[in-house]
């Protein structure tokens, strides 16, 4: 966001003019900036307008009406402008190239001087430079083991290799990510990448990787041709059809017209989208999109596919269909595809996959075919038993050991039990099942099942097996919890606070200490994040300090106004003798032009006082008139015109004329006081002329008179009195610069608002802890407040020194309060008003921003453009008085609209407020230029030593009013806000009519649902229900008309969102540290807790690293163990384990099943069937809104069994001869349905 805004910054700064200011070269430069040069071409264009040139042709490209002083050519700009855009086109592909971005692999910087490779892998190394895979490595070093050796399958001989990973290595600083990773990917084989995520999408730090022989950092762009990638999140455009997606990747990769529709209509139809090809990506389900997406990399036929997490957040019956797909593609041998892909779903790696790669800690730990790694194992089966009522697992245990000793009990929950079986007791387990067969009953057992191992299995013993190593270090998601159950049950007591059966509620703080403790946990909050973004903060300190002292230093004087309007910077005030000099400068010397048609004696005079006596230059024509000569110099610099030619005279002799001596005088209309100065001169040497003396001359000066209010003003009057009002126009910029900065500074307030409400954050600490918006919005408005104190201060201390500084100059008192210490008292109490009246107004701003920059950009740009406007119509009212003076009623309509205008900007924009009462602050005590206010707008509507605090300007008390006004409407606003926002979900609900039946949630359930958004942000408070109430612990959790029932109703709740609303800029320590304050936890209490929490979640390793640097898996572990704080009574889980892998996953159950042991009802979300067995008690089912069916887990296990041919999945391995056996379970069971091979 810095660089964003700095970006932003900088881009503004080119639309500065700077054309009159630097030499040519220089503007030539600065066309670099398409801005910049566009100005200066509107410049150029600017000179031909005002020379009333009819048009500006091809042959006015390459010149310049002032081509002596500015050189500066519009063809030549155009050219230079096309040159910088190929430039930066270049430039632009460079630095691609060298920095794709966080995905991606650079080139390096000086690869556009190598010589193109294009030589295979084999030609490239020589031959004891090869690197062998660890597959094939047979001399691996044996400290660098961590697993043993049987977990590492044998490669295929007749195998060809696909991709190949050689000695890769990923750091992360000091974090190891990948650490000198070595396998390879066969191709016509479907391989899948289980462990830590994300390294396989970075520039690798070391090592390489070959794809089809080739390296990807000498023939990538060779490699992309070759490559398909489903990303693990969607990339989709929202208005281009199913159709055209497919369409613009063909067309990216080359395809010609006929292979274009011929490759869209196979993709279409083998991901089955071609009825919904004319869709729009944005109107399909999640399950649709997945399947666009794969759609999108089969693009083109590329040999390589790779998937990420295909299936991530999709339900079963979108999943199975993606599955359908993937096994369409491994059995499609002709294209010899290798397809690699990631996933967190064990199941989906056993049914998919012909190998399977285990990554953990950084390295490979096992590699081989399904079948291979579960004989490494030493279970071969798992027991499956519904419990019934009365049954005893100890019962059941010891009637199983008695024909199986060695069976192994896995673990127990409400309705099942299971139990692991090891290798070779086939013959065991026959006469287990008939023994089962015979005893259900009095075993009181429902039903039962044998199902082989999975890989979730082998996942789990592999992992168990590397966290046992000693050399092992936790580097990744799946290192949990390395401590023993005994530690963990003592974890588990420690966060749960002991008790069994019912929720223990831990001693919590209530009423004002805990309203105290919330307001200093949310103070402390911003105080973190303040601390984190040191840059951002130190920027907006230091930016309008340093700004306040360029105002300052810069900001011209009235004298120096004045001196600008006289357009000559030697003329210090307006009283000054009218002789032609005045209009010299540093840079150019006046230039008087005189013609005569004879060289006589009057003409020799004029020269020689001119020339002596005024300090100018002289020219003399004979040949040409003074209008076309003077003409044809302004033709060729702009200086000439504004500073040389100003006056001119002719003479013209005939003695034996009556008149003998013509004399025409001529001046310039650019300059003030041309027409004087030429006269005066006229006069000067008229009089040399007849008194016959050169010595003597006329001296004219000008004298500015004043005027009042009550005498009779003339048009030559109301000049001086407009000029007068000049006076005060440092004051006007001092005060419009000052409010800038006033905006400046304030606008980092909405940064961290606008973040909070966009990742939700915000949301979780209102639903979890029942956190009123009061206590929220009034912590975030102590702390804003506190910084503009602090900010107002140092601008205030800055203008103070300034004024001592610059006491001497008494120019500076005009726009700097100096001594006057009311002033500057007043300055730093209108500055804090002003931050008080914003800051309510950000926070109702915030609501309508979508990100932090584009709220920042709109504050900047609509708060300084409601000051430009007000300061325009200002201008507009003073110089337009002169009309309504002559008794025009339209106009004193007009002046009275102005004025309203203005009023009503103050009123809606406390910008202007500020600005008009800096304005007053220093005008209070300037009489004259109150005066020639009240003289110009002919009424007196400013008063003469009125009180500070007065109602009649330039008195205080109508900003002060507003600024009240402003504070009280705003507050009231945000309120509004806070209290109708869940009304207007409900009416956006309502429309699209989702209706949720009414139901009940038991003490000690665990329940799951499917389809459950709105379901949860109703449960949780977030949204409003149309209709039905919720009831939480007996208490209607909407209902805010009794506050002891919201607040026990709240109070209880824990949620896990399914998208993680975080705050990235604290760690996690800090972030479970503020949960449990705005929870209400004793501070003795909250720095154990924390430390159990994040052991008992496995975050220890990463406890001090920011949230925003967490992985998925590890961002989600910190969700949960935010729900659980304070062992809240309720837990709604949303997905709790979406991205964990399986060991994370399977402790975090564990988790959930303690938290049920201590009597808190949970009620999560899950995609995973697997999950929804092996944690809930009772399972609901929600489609369209409305509950399909609900039950415990045998109820519905039962009734929609019916529905099912389905009786057993056998799952049978065999070496070579498949149809021998294919054929012998078809004649032993002829209804057999063979789901894949």
């Amino acid at each position: 966001l810095t660089a964003k805004i700095i970006g932003f910054a900088l881009w503004i700064l080119t639309f500065i003019d700077y054309y009159q200011t630097v030499p040519v070269g220089v503007k030539y430069f600065m066309t670099i900036f398409p801005n910049t040069a566009l100005i200066f071409i509107i410049q150029v264009i600017l000179q031909y307008e005002r020379k009333s040139y009819p048009s500006l042709t091809y042959n006015k490209l390459y010149s310049n009406l002032f081509a002596e002083i500015y050189p500066l050519y519009i063809g030549l700009i155009m050219v230079i402008m096309l040159i910088w855009s190929v430039i930066y086109i270049l430039l632009s592909i460079y630095i691609e190239r060298i920095n794709p971005g966080k995905f991606g692999v650079g080139e390096p910087w000086y690869y556009i001087f190598n010589k193109s490779k294009k030589q295979s892998v084999q030609n490239q190394f020589s031959t004891s430079e090869q690197i062998h895979t660890v597959v094939l490595n047979e001399e691996v070093q044996e400290e660098e083991e961590t697993v043993a050796r049987k977990w590492l399958e044998s490669s295929p001989k007749s195998a060809v290799v696909g991709v190949s990973i050689q000695n890769l290595t990923k750091t992360f600083g000091k974090f190891k990510a990948v650490s000198n990773l070595s396998l390879d990917f066969y191709e016509n084989e479907v391989c899948c990448l289980l462990g830590h995520n994300g390294a396989g999408l970075l520039e690798p730090t070391s090592g390489r990787i070959l794809l089809n022989n080739l390296d990807t950092r000498q023939n990538l762009n060779q490699i992309r041709k070759n490559i398909g990638f489903c990303p693990q999140f969607d990339i989709l455009y929202d208005d281009l059809t199913v159709n055209e997606h497919l369409k613009l990747i063909a067309k990216i990769r080359h395809l010609s017209v006929d292979d274009v529709l011929l490759s869209t209509r196979n993709i279409l139809s083998l991901i089955d989208l071609t009825n919904d090809s004319q869709t729009l990506s944005k109107n399909l389900s999640g399950g649709m999109k997945r399947r666009l997406s794969i759609g999108m990399s089969l693009v083109g036929q590329p040999k390589i596919l790779i998937f990420d997490e295909p299936t991530s957040g999709i339900d079963p019956k979108h999943r199975r269909e993606i599955w359908d797909i993937i096994r369409l593609l491994k059995e499609d041998k002709e294209n010899r595809r290798t397809i690699i892909f990631t996933t967190h779903y064990l199941d989906e790696a056993d049914l998919l996959a012909d190998r399977v790669a285990i990554m953990t800690n950084g390295g490979l730990q096992a590699y081989g075919t399904t079948n291979y790694l579960k004989q490494q194992i030493n279970l071969e089966y798992h027991l499956f038993m519904d419990k019934d009522v009365g049954c005893e697992e100890s019962v059941v245990r010891l009637h199983l050991q008695s024909i199986v000793p060695q069976i192994i009990f896995d673990r127990e929950s409400i309705s099942e039990i299971r139990y692991g079986i090891g290798r070779g007791q086939d013959i065991e387990i026959q006469q287990l099942i008939e023994s089962i067969n015979l005893q259900q009953k009095q075993l009181k057992i429902k039903n039962y099942g044998i199902a082989t191992i999975t890989m979730e299995d082998v996942f789990l013993q592999l992992v168990e097996e590397v966290d046992q190593t000693p050399s092992t270090t936790n580097n990744d998601d799946t290192s949990v919890i390395s401590s023993t159950t005994n530690s963990k049950n003592d974890l588990i007591n420690k966060v749960f606070d002991g008790g069994v059966g019912q929720p223990t509620q831990r001693q919590l703080i209530v009423g004002l200490p805990l309203y105290l403790k919330q307001f200093f946990a949310l103070i402390n909050k911003r105080f973190i994040i303040s601390r984190r973004q040191y840059l951002t903060t130190l920027g907006f300190i230091l930016i309008p300090l340093i700004i306040e002292i360029i105002i300052i230093v810069v900001l011209p004087t009235p004298v120096q106004i004045q001196s600008s309007i006289l357009q000559n910077d030697h003329i210090k005030n307006a009283s000054v003798q009218l002789i032609p000099s005045i209009y010299n400068t540093q840079e150019q010397q006046q230039t008087v032009v005189i013609y005569g048609n004879s060289n006589n004696t009057p003409l020799i005079n004029l020269r020689n006082y001119l020339s002596v006596n005024q300090n100018i230059n002289v020219e003399q024509i004979t040949t040409d008139t003074i209008m076309s000569y003077v003409q044809q110099r302004y033709n060729q610099t702009e200086m000439l015109f504004m500073y040389k030619y100003q006056i001119a005279q002719s003479f013209y002799l005939n003695l034996t004329a009556t008149s003998p001596l013509t004399f025409d005088a001529y001046f310039s209309t650019v300059n003030y006081h041309t027409m004087a100065v030429s006269l005066g001169v006229s006069m000067t040497q008229l009089f040399q002329y007849y008194s016959n003396n050169s010595q003597k001359e006329i001296i004219t000066t000008n004298m500015p008179l004043i005027t009042t209010s009550n005498s009779t003003s003339t048009s030559s009057s109301e000049l001086l009195q407009k000029l007068m009002c000049f006076d005060a126009l440092p004051q006007t910029l001092f005060g419009f610069l000052n409010t800038v900065l006033a905006v400046i500074f304030t606008s980092i307030f909405l940064i961290q608002i606008i973040k909070e409400r966009r990742t939700h954050s915000k949301n979780l600490q209102l639903i979890c802890n029942h956190l009123s918006y009061f206590i929220y919005w009034l912590s975030n408005f102590v702390y804003e407040f506190v910084w503009s104190i602090i900010m107002c201060t140092l601008l205030t201390i800055i203008v103070k020194i300034s004024a001592a500084l610059m006491s001497s100059n008494l120019d500076a008192e005009v726009h700097l309060y100096g001594d006057h210490l009311p002033q500057i008292i007043l300055y730093f109490f209108f500055l804090i008003l002003f931050c008080t009246a914003i800051i309510p107004i950000i926070y109702t701003f915030s609501f309508i921003m979508k990100t932090e920059l584009i709220g920042f950009i709109n504050y900047i740009i609509i708060n300084n453009l409601a000051c430009f406007f007000d300061a325009t119509l200002t201008f507009v009212e003073v110089f337009s008085s002169n009309k309504a003076r002559d008794g025009n009623g339209s106009s004193n309509q007009i002046l009275h609209l102005i004025y309203g205008l203005r009023l009503l900007l103050s009123i809606l924009f406390p910008c202007v407020n500020l600005k008009r009462s800096l304005y007053n602050i220093r005008l209070h005590d300037n009489t004259d230029c109150i005066k020639s206010i009240n003289s110009i707008l002919s009424e007196e509507r400013m008063g003469q030593n009125v009180d500070w605090f007065s109602f009649t300007e330039p008195g205080l008390g109508i900003q002060l009013l507003i600024f009240l006004l402003q504070i009280l409407f705003w507050c009231i606003t945000l309120i509004i806000i806070e209290q109708w926002s869940t009304l207007k979900k409900k009416w956006w609900w309502y429309k699209n009519k989702h209706k949720i039946i009414n139901d009940e949630y038991d003490y000690n359930d665990r329940m799951v649902l499917v389809s459950k958004t709105t379901t949860f942000s109703m449960l949780t408070g977030e949204l409003e229900q149309t209709s039905g109430n919720i009831l939480i612990c007996g208490k209607d959790s909407q209902n805010t008309s009794d506050d002891n029932d919201a607040e026990n109703a709240a109070v209880k709740i824990g949620y896990c969102p399914q998208f993680d609303w975080l705050i990235e800029s604290m760690n996690v320590e800090e972030t479970l540290t503020l949960f449990a304050r705005l929870h209400g936890l004793k501070e003795c209490e909250i720095k154990d807790l924390c430390k159990n929490t994040i052991k008992l979640f496995g975050l220890d390793t990463y406890e001090d690293r920011l949230v925003q640097k967490l992985s998925g898996g590890n961002a989600r572990k910190l969700s949960s163990a935010i729900a659980f704080m304070s062992n809240p009574q309720l837990v709604f889980l949303d997905e709790p384990t979406t991205g964990l892998d399986a060991v994370s996953k399977r402790k975090l159950w564990t988790v959930i099943r303690a938290a049920r042991n201590q009597g808190i009802t949970i009620i999560l979300t899950s995609h995973s069937m697997e999950e929804c067995e092996a944690l809930c008690t009772r399972i609901g089912i929600v489609i369209d809104g409305q509950f399909r069916c609900i039950g415990e887990l045998n109820y519905l296990r039962n009734k929609f069994s019916n529905y099912f041919h389905k009786g057993y999945t056998v799952q049978v391995n065999v070496k070579d001869d498949q149809q021998t056996v294919m054929n012998d379970l078809f004649d032993r069971f002829p209804n057999i349905e063979m789901e894949g091979r």
